[in-house]
Order: structure tokens, then C-alpha cells, then sequence
């Protein structure tokens, strides 16, 4: 089988940078191959994913590549990371029996991922098996279609392969605890960079948390400007790395921890809060805590850190590789990113959250040709059962910001198609749900729908999505999905959806019951049509919904 993981890199994309990093696992043991930096003008990339200016992006893309410090990068495969503020993810705990069946664990997940599976990329791991063996837990994670779909064009029209999608979390916690750095136990890693200031943390049972601190919060950058009198980034890292070798030399920075007070007060609050919610869900012993990112040697930092857990060793260096003295300031996503390339078995235990049709392309091209046309047709055969299976979102109510830039992509990627067999078969997917929706909005005056679902939007309710579709008996169906404060509010909110005679059935599972607190509720609601259409035909003048037919 071939191995297409061998010459690849890791590209980690900003709104300041773009970083990439390559190595070669060899084995004499892990090796920096080469690596790059090209900065970003403001406006090219926001959200540190989702790309404005296509063209600009692109030159930067190749000046990275071109201009690398051990000569042009070559590899033609690349991993990306998408940031976890983008993602939705949470650990599953799913009964062993039902460990190798796809559909109860996406059903289970659907309880806790608020978006429409439908119009996601998902992918879920396996963590570790419970120690009473009756549960296996599940890393689970999705991400909008819209946001990675056009990330892989883009770089596709470039001639690069997008092999991988990573969360940056995983990345950023995967270059401080791998084989080679030989880490035991729990660990804290504390990003602080010009764009990213993010709290994760990894225990020793496998999860994974992470806490990302709003740059309203903290306002480093203007300081360190002010302070250092320098705008310019490369001589800001210069600065930086002599007071990390100063660091014991107190006099040289009092009067920079006197002005950063307020800013590392506030990330240690954070700190304390994330830790002590850990502590509540399993008991565990932080044993390393690494400061990485640009501003990780800021004065103060490293003391209040210690002070914070005094039995753990505060390192503000990755113990296996090291770039020009700087990897654990500036590179250390990237490296992440690379590692799971250079590491096989990190690419099989984490999330890789590419679309279905590029694994499906993956795993054509790591068989040998003989089989290569079986593949595809088996693939896409796999493909069309999908297809069978699921109808699109019509209108989402999503607790996430969706952007004009981001619709705006989504639009475009119509632009540039796969030019495949299996790319021809998710293009029918997509006609098909086009043409059921089509029918279904024809049928339902949907602002009235809408009208009366927002109702709902009510204190200890908040709707989040209305999936339109066809039942298996061809009835329209909504399923609806809302966030519920408790259980006596479900109750009153299945009690109330029940007295609107536009449903024929409101179809609510027990599992909408279970548990304590804050859940969320799946509802199937049978439309019945002729009620909706003789209620139409009542308010129809009134009504801003689509023309109903004659």
C-alpha cells in the first residue's frame, strides 16, 4: 500500500501568518526537514480559516513554500488545522455493543453537536475503554462543510493535496506530548500568540479540554508595541527571546510585569476556572505546563504559573526539535500538524476532519492500481446508499456566527467542482436534496412555520435548528432541535408543540428526558399538508411565505 503520508507538511493558516513546517521521521529518529514563515496583510484571512482574498492568499501560499529556510518546500501533501472555536466536539461515551455501529454514535452525538450533521464533515476516535469495560468513550468532532470545503479548493488549485484537517487544539497538544517528547501524565499547554491566546489541557485518561481566551480580554499586542517601541514582528521575537534568557534577572523586568498585570491576571483567572472544572469531571495531577507562542516568555508569566501549580515543571521549551531557537514561540501548531504526518499512528487515533469524498480519494490512492477502478466504483456505490440516506438543512437557527464572507465562499466553491466520478456523485446528491426541497417549501408557508417555532425562543428554550425533509412514508417532516434549560421545560415545550394542529405527530424520544440540567432535545413534528394549506388559505394575504400552488 502506498505511502502517501511520507512527503507531506503541516501548514497552519492565521489572520497575521501563515507557518509551515516539515519533518522527516527517519529511523536515526525525528528530523527538522525545513520550515517557513510568510506574514498577512490584514483583510486576506479572518477567523484564522475562512479566506477573503483568494489571489493574495494564494502568492503568500507560494512565497511560503518558495521562500522556506532550507530552500523550497516540495511536498505536494499538506495537513491543516481548523481552530476549535470553528468546531464542535465532546467526548461520547458509547456502550461497547454499540461501539462499532456509525449510526447510534452519530445519533448519540446529535444530542450534543448543534449543527445539522447533514451539513457537516464528522469524524470520532476512539479514546479509551471505560474501566468497567461496558463503555468505550469516543472523541467526537464536527465542523461546517462550508468552512473547510473552500480551504481544500483553494490549495487544490494550487496543485497541494489536502490530506489531513486537524482541530488546533489537538495540534498544539499533540508537539508537547508525543513518543518523542516521552511525557508522562497530565499537562497544561498555554498558547499565547499575536492571534491566538488559548488555555488546553490533556489528562492522563486521553481527553482533551481547551479554553480560548476573547482578544477583548486581553490586549498584549497594543502594549508590547507601546512598551518595546517596535511594530515590527521579527524584531518583537528578538526582544522576546532576551528576556526569556534574562528571565531571572528581575530589575530588567518589573516595569514590563507592572504593565502586563491586568493581562496576566486575567489569564491565570482563566486558568484556575478551566483546571477546576476538569478537577469536577476526573481527579488527575498536572505534572508539565508549557508556555509556547510568541508572548509565552512574557516577565511575571512563568512565577504566576508556578505559583499556580507548584508540584509541575513549567517549560518554555519542546525537548525534541528545535527551529533557530524559536520552535516553541512561533512554530509549534505547525509542528503538531507535521507530526501527524511523521507520527503514523497519530493520523489513525485523532479526528481528521476531511470532507467524505476526499478520504474517499485517499484511500483510492493509497491501493495499488489493479484495484484502483474497483475502488471507485465501490466508493461510489457507498456514496449513493449516503445520498439514499439524508436530506439537506433547509434553514438553520445555529448558536454559531455565520458571516456574509463565509456565505459568500460557500457560493463560490460551486465555481471550482471536482473534476472526478465521485465528485459527479455528491453534485447529484446535492440536485436531488435541491429538488426535495423544492417540493417541500412549495407545500409549507414557511415564514408562518417559522413565526410560530420562534415563539418558542423563550427563556430556557432556544431553538437552534429546523431540518426539512421527507419521511420514509413521504410525509414532510421537520426535525427540530433546541437547547432546553431541564426536563420540566422539555415536557412543557412537547405539551405545547402538541396543541398546534399544523403536526399530525410530535415525535419526541425518551432520551430528550434523561439527564439533569441543560440538554438538547431532537423533535420530529408529521406535518399534516391540507391543515397547513387550509390555514394558508385563511391568512394567505397576510402572509410573506412563498405562493402556495393553485
Amino acid at each position: 500500500m502506498k505511502n502517501i503520508y511520507k512527503n507531506t507538511f503541516g501548514l497552519q493558516i492565521s489572520n497575521e501568518f501563515l507557518k509551515a513546517v516539515e519533518l522527516s521521521n527517519a529511523k536515526s529518529g525525528l528530523s527538522l526537514k525545513n520550515y517557513s514563515l510568510a506574514p498577512l496583510s490584514p483583510g486576506v484571512v479572518e477567523d484564522n480559516c475562512i479566506v477573503i482574498n483568494k489571489e493574495v492568499f494564494k502568492e503568500a501560499v507560494q512565497k511560503l513554500l518558495i521562500e522556506a529556510n532550507n530552500g523550497p518546500i516540495l511536498s505536494k501533501n499538506v495537513i491543516i488545522s481548523i481552530p476549535e472555536e470553528k468546531t464542535f466536539s465532546h467526548h461520547l461515551e458509547i456502550p461497547v455493543e454499540h461501539s462499532n455501529d456509525d449510526e447510534y454514535i452519530k445519533k448519540m452525538a446529535r444530542d450534543y453537536i448543534p449543527i445539522d450533521l447533514t451539513e457537516a464533515v464528522i469524524d470520532y476516535r476512539p479514546i479509551e475503554e471505560e474501566s468497567n469495560k461496558n463503555t468505550i468513550v469516543f472523541d467526537f468532532a464536527a465542523v461546517q462543510k462550508m468552512l473547510v470545503k473552500p480551504l481544500i479548493n483553494i490549495l487544490e488549485e494550487m496543485g497541494l493535496n489536502v490530506i489531513g484537517i486537524d482541530v488546533s487544539k489537538n495540534s498544539i497538544l499533540r508537539c508537547c506530548n508525543n513518543r518523542f517528547q516521552k511525557n508522562e501524565g497530565g499537562y497544561l499547554v498555554s498558547y499565547l500568540d499575536v492571534d491566538k491566546f488559548s488555555i488546553s489541557v490533556s489528562t492522563p485518561s486521553g481527553h482533551a479540554y481547551s479554553l480560548n481566551i476573547s482578544p477583548d480580554e486581553l490586549h498584549i499586542a497594543e502594549k508590547m508595541k507601546r512598551i518595546l517601541n517596535t511594530n515590527n514582528a521579527d524584531e518583537m521575537v528578538s526582544i522576546m527571546k532576551e528576556y526569556k534568557q534574562d528571565e531571572e534577572s528581575p530589575e530588567k523586568q518589573t516595569s514590563l510585569h507592572e504593565e502586563l498585570k491586568e493581562e496576566l491576571d486575567v489569564i491565570t483567572k482563566k486558568t484556575k476556572e478551566l483546571i477546576k472544572a476538569i478537577k469536577n469531571l476526573e481527579g488527575f495531577n498536572l505534572k508539565n505546563v508549557y508556555l509556547l507562542g510568541r508572548y509565552s516568555s512574557l516577565p511575571g508569566l512563568k512565577k504566576e504559573y508556578q505559583a499556580i501549580f507548584p508540584e509541575a515543571e513549567i517549560k518554555t521549551k519542546l525537548d525534541y526539535i528545535d527551529i533557530n531557537g524559536v520552535a516553541e514561540m512561533i512554530f509549534s501548531e505547525a509542528i503538531g500538524l507535521a507530526l501527524r504526518s511523521a507520527l503514523k499512528e497519530e493520523n489513525e487515533k485523532n479526528v481528521n476532519l476531511l470532507p467524505v469524498e476526499k478520504k474517499v480519494e485517499i484511500e483510492t490512492a493509497k491501493r495499488k492500481p489493479g484495484i484502483t477502478i474497483y475502488s471507485i466504483f465501490l466508493n461510489v456505490g457507498l456514496i449513493a446508499l449516503m445520498i439514499w440516506a439524508g436530506i439537506g438543512t433547509v434553514n438553520n437557527y445555529l448558536t454559531y456566527k455565520i458571516t456574509q464572507q463565509e456565505l459568500a465562499i460557500y457560493a463560490e466553491k460551486a465555481n471550482n467542482p471536482y473534476l472526478t466520478q465521485i465528485a459527479r456523485a455528491n453534485q447529484q446528491k446535492t440536485q436531488l436534496e435541491n429538488q426535495i426541497i423544492t417540493i417541500t417549501q412549495n407545500i409549507i408557508p414557511i415564514s408562518d412555520m417559522l413565526k410560530r417555532l420562534d415563539a418558542f425562543n423563550i427563556d430556557g428554550i432556544s431553538l437552534v435548528s429546523l431540518d426539512y425533509r421527507l419521511n420514509k412514508d413521504n410525509k414532510p417532516e421537520i426535525r427540530l432541535r433546541a437547547k432546553v434549560k431541564d426536563r420540566e421545560t422539555t415536557e412543557e415545550f412537547i405539551s405545547e408543540l402538541e396543541k398546534i394542529d399544523y403536526f399530525d405527530e410530535v415525535d419526541s424520544p425518551l432520551s430528550n428526558l434523561v439527564g439533569k440540567g441543560d440538554r438538547f432535545v431532537n423533535i420530529d413534528l408529521i406535518l399534516n399538508p391540507s391543515k397547513i394549506i387550509d390555514a394558508y388559505g385563511k391568512t394567505g394575504e397576510n402572509t410573506s411565505g412563498p405562493s402556495m400552488p393553485k
